[in-house]
């Protein structure tokens, strides 16, 4: 069960996401030429909306001390494409050597976990950032959007968990997993369903919430049409849906014995915090840190405390 729940102040305004916002895939503020991350994406979308640069090069992390470079799995026939972080002198083959996997929101990419990638590498740690097939109609990874859903993510973080752990790269219990919004909801299910494989897991704004969106909409899958407007006016195909329909994630979770650390604003109005406070109560060793008046979304600032507790979790020394 959760342990306690601290709370800090914001330090920046943010302003909650709208709904009727353009849809994902249209090139927004962000001068990588990343997406414009409405929807589930989180960070790109909450600094958007707060007006912060959206480009992870002009962000405030520091220089750290390590290297890049390109990683690509494969799922049933589709590119995963993926980035590595080492720090420098790391050796990669060095599989006792701590490495996280962070998975994106939905509609968003690997550019809006970068920043967090490039926070624990210039720490140490070693981070593989990646794009969901199919996560956002413009994702570096192959697959169709319309074919995305919750459970096609599972499949892309399981496929990239075998990866690694094939090619030496890491581990069992030397892999901690890391999610933001729908990454985190995928990334809290595959832990339960991969128990022996994670040594951790970092939820921050995890989507818990979605099955009950959908359960708001639709009472069968009968009902479901091929294409959905979804949240802030993205179109899904039908199977975003019907996949998760019957799905009840804290039914799930609970599967996971190991150390989670959960991040949540208490101003989400998103996916309400009280999911993440339930979540808490389910996990046996769970730590809930809710950031007073943060929405979906986290300030530079936020991001660095939120990196800073999960080196603390990774060092099995979580903050009190």
């Amino acid at each position: 069960m959760a342990r306690f729940v601290a709370r800090r102040t914001l330090l920046a305004a943010m302003a909650l996401l709208a709904v009727g916002l353009a849809g994902c895939g249209k090139t927004g503020a962000a001068s990588d030429g990343g997406e414009s991350g409405v929807g589930l994406g989180g960070q790109e979308a909450g600094r958007e909306q707060s007006g912060l640069q959206l480009d992870p090069s002009a962000d405030s992390v520091e220089p750290g001390d390590y290297d890049v470079r390109e990683l690509c799995f494969e799922r049933d026939g589709l590119r995963i494409y993926g980035e590595l972080y080492e720090p420098a002198g790391a050796a990669a083959e060095a599989a006792g050597t701590p490495l996280v996997v962070i998975s994106h929101g939905f509609c968003s990419s690997y550019r809006a976990t970068a920043r967090d990638a490039e926070c624990l590498a210039a720490a140490g740690t070693r981070c593989y950032v990646y794009d969901f097939c199919g996560g956002s109609p413009d994702s570096a990874s192959e697959g169709d959007f319309l074919n995305m859903s919750v459970l096609t993510e599972v499949d892309d973080l399981e496929a990239v968990i075998d990866g690694l752990l094939d090619q030496g790269l890491v581990g069992n219990r030397s892999l901690f997993l890391m999610g933001e919004s729908q990454g985190g909801l995928v990334s809290a299910l595959v832990a339960a369903r991969r128990p022996d494989n994670v040594a951790g897991l970092v939820l921050i704004y995890p989507a818990f919430s979605i099955p009950d969106d959908a359960r708001e909409r639709f009472s069968s899958v009968d009902e479901i049409p091929e294409t959905v407007e979804g949240l802030f006016g993205v179109t899904v195909g039908r199977r975003y849906y019907a996949d998760i329909l019957d799905l009840d994630p804290f039914a799930e979770i609970g599967a996971y014995e190991g150390p989670v650390l959960i991040a949540h604003g208490d101003a989400d109005a998103v996916v309400p915090v009280a999911y993440s406070e339930r979540a808490a109560e389910v996990y046996d060793d769970a730590e809930l840190r809710v950031i007073e008046g943060a929405g979906h979304g986290f300030t530079d600032d936020e991001l660095d405390d939120v990196c800073a507790w999960a080196e603390g979790l990774i060092a099995g020394e979580p903050e009190r």
